[in-house]
């Protein structure tokens, strides 16, 4: 079975054999699309009569999806008690050297932003703690539905809970807002530690050690 991409949901293809999510995942209802995506992998996989492989890829994904991603994996943790199920997830991010932890702050489904990022950080460190020890910045999306003492609100009780000691910004993606400083930063940050890498022989071997070593985790 098929779920084919859109804007805001990911590509979805269920096989006999195996399970590929590919995209980007912010659907407006997250139930009205993942409630068939669960039904069609629970049928896959009760279908599958020898060993079933997952592939996540997910190139980004907002707070409201991380309930999604944390239902789904249970479910598969579940099933794959003697089903000999394997599971790869978040490859694509151990080829970058700075993650951005982009939180909503105004969830449609009214879910605390603190708790969506503890939750995503928590799965990130399952998946890999060498992963989740790369570089990240946290990114506070959507402040353009909310009024700047609610912006400071959320922003103090998110970094709060994730004890949180890097970069902090607050974009909206939709409207535009600040995310020019963001990019711009982006780039000085990755052109300096390109630069760094190559006056530094020794540290550029160890950066793709490294990445070899989590694509291998």
């Amino acid at each position: 079975m098929i779920f084919e991409a859109t804007q805001r949901t990911p590509l979805v293809q269920i096989e006999s054999d195996r399970c590929l999510v590919r995209g980007e995942c912010y659907p407006e209802n997250i139930s009205e699309w993942a409630d068939p995506v669960m039904q069609a992998l629970d049928q896959g996989l009760n279908q599958s009569e020898g060993s079933f492989t997952v592939d996540v890829e997910l190139y980004y994904f907002n707070s409201s999806s991380a309930k999604f991603l944390f239902d789904f994996f249970d479910f598969l943790e579940g099933a794959s008690e003697g089903a000999g199920l394997g599971i790869r997830f978040l490859k694509h991010l151990t080829r970058n050297r700075v993650l951005l932890h982009l939180v909503d702050i105004a969830p449609i489904d009214g879910s605390d932003p603190a708790d969506a990022a503890c939750a995503v950080v928590r799965e990130l460190e399952r998946f890999s703690p060498a992963l989740a020890a790369r570089p990240r910045w946290l990114v506070l999306n959507k402040i353009d539905l909310l009024d700047s003492d609610a912006v400071a609100s959320c922003r103090e009780r998110v970094v709060a809970a994730l004890n949180w000691q890097g970069p902090v910004y607050e974009i909206s993606a939709l409207a535009g807002q600040h995310t020019e400083s963001l990019c711009g930063d982006l780039m000085t940050h990755l052109e300096a530690q390109a630069e760094a890498l190559r006056d530094n022989p020794k540290a550029e071997e160890a950066e793709h050690a490294a990445q070899e070593q989590l694509q291998q985790d």
